[in-house]
């Protein structure tokens, strides 16, 4: 308020973007609502950092962006970036663009998912969870051949979240062969998957997925739960990283047993690493 009893409307620079320049700190108001803010109808359109600053932050004035989280962006040929998946975290922070072409679906049969990553982890313990280095989202498919042997396809998206090789992704095709019960002739599932080395002092990287995996799966009112391991097809089996799945299914109850091998489709690498070590 000035000497004249009115309120002053005055533009202050907001850190050293010019685009952040639409706040007042003597009134703690902003003056105009975010370009982005149609993206989150469910949040006032003059809120800063969807009213959690110290969750986010606002680096370009656009729309709230977290410090930490596993996310994975979808880019079109004009170049514009579209959020399909948020895995909630404090503990790793790995953003990742995959151009839509790239898709063996469009963006919009993938829809949005968002979870909390940390949430699972609880369970899994302290050693389990500080040695994550492997981060996925899948979706399968299972169908019932005859009694108790059937057949299952899952795409995968992974991302290396921590080791030396954080920030490389790919999308992973694989064919399974299970045996086991089931209360549906067939199924839909939709996962996340959390992967560690099987080795300690070892980083997992992109080509270790391109292998043989076995594990075993159970399903009841519709959550899912996998365990699984990765190996070599050798005389000593020997295994390159371990893993565990949750989520959701069309099935109501089932458990079986499956092998299955992991073709990768679609890889991306940081690319002081690609200059580095020649992936």
């Amino acid at each position: 308020m000035n000497a004249r009893g009115s309120y002053s409307f005055q533009r202050f620079p907001y850190g050293a973007c010019p685009a952040l320049s639409r706040g007042n700190p003597k009134i703690s108001l902003w003056l105009s609502v975010d370009p982005l803010a149609e993206k989150y109808p469910s949040v006032s359109p003059f809120a800063y950092t969807y009213g959690n600053p110290v969750r986010f932050v606002d680096p370009t004035g656009m729309e709230g962006e977290a410090w930490d989280d596993i996310i994975i962006n979808v880019v079109d040929k004009e170049g514009n970036k579209k959020e399909i998946f948020r895995a909630v975290t404090d503990k790793f922070d790995v953003s990742v663009d995959i151009k839509e072409e790239d898709l063996p679906v469009s963006a919009e049969t993938l829809g949005y998912h968002q979870m909390n990553l940390d949430e699972k982890m609880k369970d899994l313990g302290p050693y389990l969870s500080d040695n994550i280095q492997a981060f996925s989202v899948d979706f399968s498919g299972s169908f019932k051949i005859y009694g108790i042997a059937g057949g299952q396809v899952d795409l995968s998206f992974l991302i290396i979240v921590d080791g030396i090789n954080k920030g490389d992704f790919g999308i992973y095709f694989q064919p399974n062969v299970t045996a086991g019960v089931s209360s549906s002739p067939g199924s839909l599932s939709m996962s996340y998957s959390l992967y560690w080395p099987t080795h300690n002092n070892s980083s997992l990287k992109l080509k270790d997925f391109t292998k043989w995996e076995r594990g075993i799966q159970a399903s009841y009112n519709n959550l899912s739960i996998r365990i699984l391991k990765g190996f070599e097809m050798n005389w000593s089996l020997q295994s390159s990283y371990s893993g565990i799945s949750v989520g959701t299914t069309t099935e109501k109850a089932g458990a079986n047993g499956y092998l299955g091998y992991s073709w990768l489709l679609y890889e991306h690498y940081q690319p002081y690493r690609h200059m580095s070590y020649g992936y």
